[in-house]
């Protein structure tokens, strides 16, 4: 029993090993997308250099290792498999096919353990690697970032003030903006007023129109029926002025006649007077 109990707890550790090593390749594949985004820097190349150097030292290292892990393996494997056979011929016969499971259970994970153990151990290895490395540029980025920060904060604050400035300015705006609204309210509501009145004294307009041109037709009727007939009088006086003009004349002839006669008769006394 103790021996299957110690067999249980080997699969265990081992089960455990290869959990560690699964999640150390998915943060060693994390760690790569890092180093992709931030590892792409020319300051570090010598540091580079130095690590992969490292790294293929301990890749030697992590081969040799992987040899007496191997042979240490097979070694418990071996006696682990004649315990189990021993095991089994003491055990009831309903329990040999448990017994089965767990030695090919334990075949498959000293199979898959090996193998995947140094494929894990050597991706670890590599991301522990880069990851110095990508931390090295990380402290270069990181300064770079803080001064680009200084630069943002500055450019924020200054961005605040004209924003404030923009601020006011829209407030004074908006209220000339009402202001200006509120007097062309005004003006639209005494120009449709006015429209109104327009309307309504255009008809009044009208009205006065047609009376006033018929008022103007009548006028214009008795004026012309009155020029007419001062026309006929103008023409009866003017007859009767030449008539009177002509006899006029003919007086103002008989006059000179007389007055002719007068004058002779003055010159012939006045030589009766002289000679008197």
């Amino acid at each position: 029993m103790r021996l299957l109990a110690l067999g249980v707890l080997f699969i265990v550790l081992v089960i455990w090993v290869i959990v560690v090593m699964r999640l150390g390749a998915e943060l060693a594949e994390i760690i790569l997308e890092h180093l992709n985004f931030y590892g792409n820097t020319t300051t570090t190349e010598r540091k580079i250099v130095r690590i992969e150097r490292e790294f293929e030292e301990g890749m030697k290292e992590i081969e040799i290792y992987g040899e007496e892990l191997k042979g240490m393996f097979e070694e418990i494997s071996v006696e682990l498999r004649e315990k189990l056979e021993q095991l089994k011929d003491s055990c009831p016969e309903d329990s040999h096919e448990k017994l089965e499971k767990v030695m090919d259970f334990h075949e498959k994970v000293q199979n898959m353990s090996l193998k995947e153990l140094i494929m894990q151990e050597r991706l670890l290895y590599q991301a522990e690697n880069k990851l110095k490395r990508a931390k090295c540029s990380y402290k270069e980025d990181q300064k770079i970032w803080e001064q680009n920060q200084k630069k943002l904060n500055e450019e924020h604050r200054s961005l605040v003030e004209e924003l404030m400035k923009v601020k006011d300015l829209h407030a004074k705006d908006q209220m000339m903006w009402e202001k200006e609204r509120c007097s062309l309210d005004a003006k639209v509501r005494k120009s449709l007023k006015f429209k109104d009145l327009h309307k309504q004294d255009k008809k009044k307009w009208e009205r006065e129109r047609k009376a006033l041109v018929a008022e103007l037709g009548e006028e214009m009727k008795r004026m012309t029926d009155l020029l007419k007939e001062y026309k006929n009088k103008w023409e009866e006086e003017k007859n009767g002025l030449v008539t009177g003009l002509e006899e006029l004349k003919k007086a103002y002839y008989l006059y000179e006649e007389e007055l002719k006669k007068v004058k002779y008769l003055y010159e012939d006394d006045q030589e009766k007077w002289e000679t008197i």
